[in-house]
């Protein structure tokens, strides 16, 4: 137990404790205070990452867009070729048919 004559000393004793750890405290707040600047720095490379990795995005999105509306186009110049040819061909025949059938008569 304390005696009233060992509070000073006591007080004294942990004053001494305190300004001693200071030195340490100050160097533990110095790094923690570096080591947030250098996570709010990665935090905005970060963003800006993310900033460019969305322009990136869009751009490749309106790209493959367009890339999917050429295909659909040449798919269907395609099909409408073919149709025609398809119905050059049946004209030709029915045609030839036609001839056929009055060459016969």
């Amino acid at each position: 137990m304390l005696v009233e004559n060992d509070v000073p000393n006591t007080r004294l004793a942990m004053q001494g404790t305190i300004t001693s750890l200071q030195p340490e405290y100050k160097r533990e707040i110095a790094q923690a205070r570096d080591e947030y600047d250098r996570l709010q720095s990665v935090v905005e490379d970060n963003k800006a990452k993310i900033a460019k990795a969305l322009t990136l995005a869009s751009k490749l999105k309106k790209v493959m867009d367009d890339t999917v509306k050429r295909v659909e186009d040449a798919y269907w110049i395609k099909i409408r070729e073919k149709e025609a040819d398809l119905i050059q061909t049946i004209i030709a025949e029915l045609g030839a048919g036609i001839i056929g059938l009055s060459d016969n008569e």
